[in-house]
């Protein structure tokens, strides 16, 4: 019995913890309220890259005329995206507080972003067109076949094959010119002389590719491949 009385504490403790069926359907809820929020914002970010105005994004602040003004886009459109970055935690939101204040009218808003979380975006920005893309595509295919049980054909793909294609010439850039080739050290001092030694066509005997994967390489990029390969 005193084992029993001591135990019994301990599970009306876990009993306690146990969130109740109201609040695990709340916090349900909340979840997806944040993953409707989150794709909206997502959705905005694919927008920012297809555009152009993410590179204009700085640690200093800039009002929504002033960013337009650099990037070349309107102003209404550049605020709204703002905007929408600004709610997603994307970007700082700032208030201007220049003469404007003084003579009681509203101070445009100013917007920023740190050097650090800048870097982190220019390299996964482009996969922010990837679902917008994939919906654009294919969204109403998928609902029809899902019903009658046939395939999405190729043909839809075609802006999304383009995607991947831009996609995979900014790896290679990144990752191959900017990181791999300069970890090559003196190798690469030998660049002239085995870019000679190489065939004037892709041979499967220097490397395995194929054809739509090549034919999405620029060529110097496709080169490089051939270059490391032979290496």
């Amino acid at each position: 019995q005193a084992r029993f009385l001591a135990q019994a504490p301990r599970k009306s403790h876990a009993l306690a913890r146990r969130p109740s069926h109201g609040r695990m359907a709340a916090e349900f809820g909340d979840r997806l309220t944040g993953l409707l929020n989150a794709s909206a914002v997502s959705t905005v970010l694919g927008v920012a890259s297809r555009t152009g105005l993410l590179p204009f994004l700085t640690p200093e602040p800039s009002s929504p005329s002033q960013i337009a003004a650099r990037s070349g886009l309107h102003r209404r459109y550049v605020e709204e995206i703002l905007a929408t970055l600004a709610c997603g935690k994307i970007v700082e939101l700032t208030r201007d507080s220049s003469s404007s204040a003084e003579k009681g009218a509203a101070s445009e808003p100013l917007y920023s972003m740190a050097a650090d979380c800048k870097a982190a975006l220019d390299g996964m920005a482009l996969y922010f067109e990837e679902m917008p893309l994939l919906v654009r595509c294919a969204f109403d295919e998928v609902v029809t076949d899902a019903k009658e049980g046939k395939g999405v054909p190729y043909s839809c793909y075609g802006p999304f094959g383009a995607w991947m294609g831009k996609l995979a010439d900014e790896k290679h850039e990144s990752q191959l010119v900017e990181k791999f080739i300069p970890a090559l050290g003196e190798v690469w001092m030998q660049v002239p002389l085995l870019l000679k030694q190489l065939p004037k066509k892709p041979s499967g005997t220097v490397l395995q590719m194929s054809s739509s994967s090549s034919a999405m390489l620029q060529p110097s990029i496709r080169n490089r491949c051939l270059l490391i390969a032979s290496i």
